[in-house]
């Protein structure tokens, strides 16, 4: 019963808190310029009569619908604007650490630029890094909780499906050799597709090798484009199929490879296939090639795709954590005392978020009203002071609930990390492997 009754009476109390804080700002603006008794205007005098014949609780009762019907429209624009506070915020963040760093001798030296550029592609690069990539909130002990939960759920649901496709005995020995093979392609196909675009942008050239120059006439003749070079790979898969006995001439065994042949163990396949949601792409035309120097949970390609597929730990912790208002949603039907307490933490935050701007509003108002009628220069100072004083206020307010924010994602990523909290892509994937198992002989 209460975990029904408290939402409803958090999802309230904002959109009334921002209605009633814009219309005291209003007021105050007007109350001035409003006649009241003998000569009032006809609106004024309705709603007079209106406090007359409802009694002071009912006009109360009746002013705060009004003030909830503000807030409520106001409700979904502060969202909007702290979502935009705290991009701003995030970039000035970033703009002022990398101005600190270009001007301190050790932060510009070729070591800590290479450890900051690893730092800002922990991401891309699967690698966990000390402190959440800008623009997260979460703690710095929630970021690495959160990776250490990512690293557990992998781990439980891969230990299923590796009892039903068993890599090799050999299995780090595989995928070394298989990353050196996939290493090697994308090089090859690389320079190979690269010779092509030259040989049909700049015609016969005598340092240009025959093979491709060869490749380059037909694709000239043909009319493709040479900006393209997805074209250009596309009409050499083509060129592969159509001709295979000259392809084996004029394309180098590696390309060949790299254009034909499917990379990857079964469970390799079956992680890309079930967890879509988890893998990335990675070109062999255009990705870093030092992005080679690690391996990734699962790694695979299909026949006739140019880009390989991958999952690594950065894609899975980058999937849990946009997952976390689901799991929190989830504890509803499942641990309602938990449910309740993150609801509050989520009441609290939007209710900071709704009211930054109105209190912001309100008190520059107050302010800027309470010196006004000491005399038109006060009254400038006062409306200067308000503003710098409300804007304060609601930036504060903005300040709180991103701290709030963060704690709330602390709280979701212990969850997970004690099993109170679920993931509904590994529950999933949990299951899909189980079926796997059943499907066994």
């Amino acid at each position: 019963m209460l975990a029904n009754i408290l939402p409803g009476l958090r999802e309230i109390r904002a959109p009334l808190a921002a209605g009633y804080l814009l219309l005291i700002s209003v007021w105050i603006l007007i109350h001035d310029h409003v006649k009241r008794g003998t000569g009032a205007s006809e609106t004024v005098e309705a709603i007079a009569d209106l406090k007359g014949v409802l009694g002071t609780a009912a006009f109360a009762a009746a002013l705060s619908f009004v003030a909830y019907l503000i807030g409520a429209l106001w409700d979904p624009l502060a969202a909007r604007l702290e979502q935009q506070v705290w991009s701003k915020r995030s970039k000035a963040k970033k703009w002022n650490d990398d101005r600190k760093e270009a001007k301190d001798p050790f932060y510009a030296s070729d070591v800590f630029d290479k450890a900051r550029v690893d730092r800002n592609r922990a991401t891309l690069l699967g690698k966990n890094s000390d402190a959440p990539p800008p623009g997260t909130r979460l703690s710095q002990r929630g970021w690495a909780q959160l990776w250490t939960v990512a690293r557990r759920l992998f781990r439980d649901t891969d230990e299923v499906v590796q009892r039903r496709l068993p890599d090799p005995a050999n299995e780090e020995q595989v995928r070394l050799n298989q990353q050196e093979v996939m290493r090697n392609q994308a090089i090859e196909t690389r320079a190979f597709v690269g010779l092509i675009v030259k040989g049909m942008n700049d015609g016969p050239n005598p340092q240009t090798p025959v093979r491709a120059f060869e490749i380059a006439d037909v694709f000239r003749e043909q009319g493709l484009d040479p900006s393209r070079e997805d074209y250009v790979v596309e009409a050499l898969k083509q060129y592969l199929r159509d001709s295979p006995e000259r392809a084996r001439e004029t394309v180098p065994r590696e390309v060949r490879a790299a254009l034909t042949q499917a990379i990857g163990t079964d469970r390799d396949r079956w992680w890309i296939s079930e967890g879509a949601d988890l893998a990335s792409h990675l070109s062999v035309l255009n990705g870093p090639l030092d992005e080679w120097r690690w391996s990734p949970l699962a790694i695979a390609r299909t026949e006739w795709k140019p880009n390989f597929q991958q999952i690594t730990e950065a894609s899975i912790v980058s999937q849990l954590f946009e997952e976390l208002p689901l799991s929190a949603r989830r504890l509803v039907g499942e641990e309602q005392a938990l449910y309740l307490e993150v609801d509050r933490m989520n009441g609290e935050i939007s209710f900071r978020y709704t009211v930054a701007l109105p209190a912001a509003v309100a008190v520059t108002v107050a302010t800027a009203f309470f010196f006004g009628s000491e005399g038109a220069l006060l009254g400038a100072v006062g409306a200067i002071a308000g503003a710098l004083v409300g804007l304060s206020v609601g930036y504060a307010l903005l300040v709180d609930g991103w701290r709030r924010d963060t704690e709330r994602n602390d709280l979701l990523v212990g969850l997970l990390a004690i099993r109170k909290a679920k993931s509904l892509t590994f529950e999933r994937l949990q299951a899909r492997a189980e079926a796997i198992m059943e499907s066994a002989p």
